[in-house]
């Protein structure tokens, strides 16, 4: 729980230092055997700058870096073309499990306005255009191996196998 409200504290940080003026943000939380991580990309109509924090290494002020303007609208306009609506978060969802998803948040501040979305993408099973778009969101940001799994995803049931106990 103090993770997840840590977290949310970063993105709240992240948008209030963009909120007067008019900013796109991107975000992606997961968690892997590297650590926790939340990456926050905000893009200002005149430069695109990202954040990386990893929650389990000791408190720092995480860094802040150029961000590339072409790849962040390239993930802006995915983000409306993969139908992200599937896995959205509404109020009442429960933890995030970060472990087990990539948590993607969507997030447009224009006049005043803010408009957010958060996606809750299941790391198992995930189809290759999602997994594309996390990847490419990551942008060789994290450590090698991240965004990626906490431990193997089971393999899919088959017909052979059989049917769990209960069903």
């Amino acid at each position: 729980m103090r993770l997840l409200l840590s977290l949310l504290l970063l993105l709240f940080a992240g948008s209030v230092a963009a909120q007067d003026v008019d900013s796109r943000t991107l975000s992606l939380a997961t968690q892997d055997r590297n650590g926790m991580f939340m990456l926050t990309v905000i893009a200002f109509p005149d430069r695109t700058k990202a954040t990386i924090r990893n929650f389990f290494e000791p408190e720092q002020d995480p860094p802040i870096v150029d961000y590339p303007k072409e790849r962040f609208e390239q993930l802006w306009r995915q983000a409306d073309a993969l139908d992200l609506e599937r896995f959205a978060v509404v109020n009442g969802s429960g933890d995030i499990e970060p472990a087990f998803h990539y948590v993607v948040t969507v997030m447009e501040d224009h006049d005043g306005q803010r408009r957010a979305r958060g996606y809750r993408i299941p790391k198992c099973g995930i189809a290759p255009e999602l997994d594309a778009f996390v990847q490419a969101m990551a942008n060789g940001l994290l450590p090698p191996g991240s965004p990626g799994l906490f431990k193997p995803c089971a393999p899919p049931a088959t017909a052979a196998d059989p049917a769990p106990p209960g069903t």
